[in-house]
């Protein structure tokens, strides 16, 4: 979508800028804009080179370091469409005082939401457009259907900071509870031998949880963000051609990650977050020839708090959004 919009627009003799907030997302756009025969030039840490070109691609917090000089400032100006990836996260706020005023701002995200006390969408975007629903998708054959189960977690003990779960609390509390085990019990049972991605709340939980799966008999990895750039990249390449690989992850693999693959998403956290809900569910939905279904095994309330990933929700820029009808799911009875 971004490179179909970045052609128009460079067709028609304009700039474009588009802003990421990762590494690996700004190489994937950079990558798909040049399937279009677009040469986008990059702005990227330790390298302040200024470059003439039509179309640039950047992280935004790379951005936000160059504008300390009149050259950045100018060039930011001089752009006639910008387009924020995960215009959601309030890191792309800082950047609306530079932009022209009759720039077009274009903010993609398939999770619409501010809550608390974050600005709220409408201080930026006039408009929102839903181009299509996640069911939609599904019955077009875009998306993988999804398979829930759940197993009920009593998260009364645990702690609230700044509206979500105290992650140190939650981690600790799934420890002494043995979550771990149910985990690896349900994942024998119903779906064995599948390619999976366990999304955890903090990293001491999340290296418990590979531990005890790897102990288990289980091909299974941990990776996450204080690793370097090189350990990362050997762990994902290690998932990517592994068919049964299980990785353990905390918040690195929620965007900006993609493998078709994968046909098990791990919930083995809570979040009161609707958006990263969202996100981590959605890393097992991509479609393959040989994979048309995914399977949610939920360690967190997560469905019950907000309902399934696929049901149609009202979006809005002022507020989060309204539920749609309830999905079918599977619960527990012995966990």
């Amino acid at each position: 979508m971004f490179s179909a919009m970045a052609r128009r627009s460079i067709d028609k003799g304009k700039k474009v800028m588009i802003l990421t907030d990762r590494q690996e997302l700004m190489n994937q756009t950079h990558f798909a804009l040049q399937q279009f025969e677009l040469n986008p030039a990059k702005i990227i840490a330790g390298d302040t080179k200024y470059t003439e070109a039509p179309c640039y691609v950047a992280m935004i917090e790379t951005m936000k370091r160059r504008l300390t000089t009149e050259t950045w400032k100018e060039l930011l100006k001089s752009i006639d469409l910008v387009i924020f990836d995960e215009a959601h996260k309030t890191a792309f706020d800082k950047i609306f005082p530079y932009l022209r005023k009759d720039a077009y701002v274009i903010g993609a995200t398939a999770t619409p939401i501010r809550i608390g006390k974050q600005t709220s969408l409408s201080k930026h975007y006039t408009q929102l457009v839903e181009s299509v629903k996640i069911q939609n998708l599904i019955d077009d054959g875009y998306l993988a259907k999804p398979n829930y189960y759940t197993v009920p977690v009593d998260l009364a003990g645990v702690g609230m900071y700044k509206g979500e779960y105290d992650t140190g609390a939650m981690g600790k509390m799934y420890s002494e509870r043995k979550v771990y085990g149910g985990v690896i019990s349900n994942y024998m049972q119903i779906c064995p031998g599948k390619k999976a991605l366990a999304f955890s709340s903090n990293i001491d939980s999340s290296v418990e949880l590979c531990s005890k799966m790897r102990e288990a008999g289980l091909p299974a990895k941990h990776v996450d963000s204080e690793m370097t750039h090189e350990e990362r990249r050997s762990i994902l390449e290690w998932y990517k051609t592994t068919p049964n690989a299980i990785l353990c992850n905390v918040g690195i693999l929620t965007t900006g990650f993609d493998d078709p693959a994968t046909e098990v998403v791990i919930l083995y956290r809570a979040t009161t977050s609707l958006a990263l809900y969202l996100q981590m569910v959605g890393r097992g939905s991509r479609v393959t020839e040989a994979k048309k279904e995914f399977t949610i095994l939920d360690f967190g309330n997560n469905m019950e708090t907000h309902g399934p990933w696929h049901e149609d929700r009202i979006w809005s820029l002022d507020k989060r959004p309204a539920k749609g009808g309830v999905a079918p799911h599977k619960k527990c009875p012995k966990c």
